[in-house]
């Protein structure tokens, strides 16, 4: 499934445990060292307003329907458990950019704890975020000439970096915009869509795929609204205007997680700041599955997976 210029290691399980779905990902290699199994699964979480009360009522039911008691797993939790810092080190002759993240408090134990409980271990416990930042910064590096700002639009926080000639530049992030703000405007707009806010964020054209004044008059717009104009807002807010309104060469915006989801989410935000925009699997997961057809659904939400089991090495 992966084109030959991308290193995929054998990784038995990479889970997410995100704050609103749980995601499965399993990469097997054949004797050959070719990819055999490539495997997706996701499911809702439970709800409750605790994320550990859901994480744990979740746990046996992951446990049965995807058998993770078989060996240890690799767990992505949500970037906001973790800090993270940009720094510049000194290495091997040269100046390195890198990304120090550091796991909140106890969070770390409070996971392996509860994982223990349930008879499963975890061999890995990092940020749903740095893995997609470091696919971003290796990409910079091979084309030094272009500007990437990545937002990563996911449920609980919003992120936004700044990528120039393959150093992380700047790191912000804020909570006014989050995708759980973008599922309650959509559940007030559209009451029965509570079990597949995926599927309205995907078909309901709320956003036009051009940028133009009607957009004013679409059903659903003004509804949702306040979530587009705090993405634009925390664009505007974090980075720098010159960088914005740089011409040669012209910054490209990324758009990652749950709240990209959005039909035509690029097309507005590209038309209103006047900067190419894209989602981040158009533009690099989709490029390394030989058969994206029936899979770029699920690259979207599977981003980060995706991006964690390209970089092990």
């Amino acid at each position: 499934l992966f084109r030959s210029n991308w290193i995929v290691i054998m990784t038995h399980k990479l889970i997410d445990l995100g704050h609103s779905h749980r995601k499965l990902l399993v990469i097997q290699k054949n004797k050959k060292d070719q990819i055999e199994f490539f495997f997706f699964k996701q499911k809702p979480a439970s709800e409750t307003d605790n994320y550990w009360d859901g994480l744990i009522a979740d746990l046996p039911v992951l446990k049965r329907r995807w058998k993770l008691g078989q060996g240890p797993i690799e767990c992505l939790l949500p970037a906001v458990f973790f800090n993270h810092e940009s720094r510049t080190v000194k290495k091997d002759g040269g100046i390195w950019e890198t990304i120090e993240v550091a796991i909140h408090g106890s969070i770390g134990h409070k996971i392996n704890r509860i994982l223990e409980r349930h008879g499963l271990e975890a061999s890995f416990l990092g940020s749903s975020l740095t893995s997609t930042i470091e696919v971003l910064r290796r990409h910079s590096l091979a084309n030094p000439k272009k500007t990437l700002i990545l937002i990563v639009l996911a449920f609980s926080s919003t992120q936004g970096v700044l990528i120039q000639q393959g150093h992380i530049k700047k790191l912000e992030a804020s909570y006014d915009c989050s995708s759980r703000i973008l599922d309650t405007l959509i559940c007030s707009r559209w009451p029965q869509a509570a079990p597949d806010l995926t599927g309205i964020k995907q078909n309901e054209l709320i956003l036009l795929p051009i940028y133009r004044q009607e957009q004013e008059l679409v059903e659903g717009f003004q509804k949702l609204r306040p979530y587009f104009e705090g993405i634009l807002d925390f664009l505007r807010n974090s980075f720098d205007h010159k960088i914005l309104s740089e011409k040669k060469p012209q910054p490209e915006i990324l758009l990652s997680d749950g709240g990209s989801l959005v039909r035509n989410l690029n097309c507005y935000i590209q038309g209103t700041l006047n900067i190419p925009c894209h989602r981040v699997e158009s533009a690099f997961f989709n490029q390394a599955l030989e058969n994206p057809k029936g899979l770029a659904d699920l690259t979207s939400i599977f981003n980060p997976l995706l991006a964690h089991a390209m970089l092990r090495d």
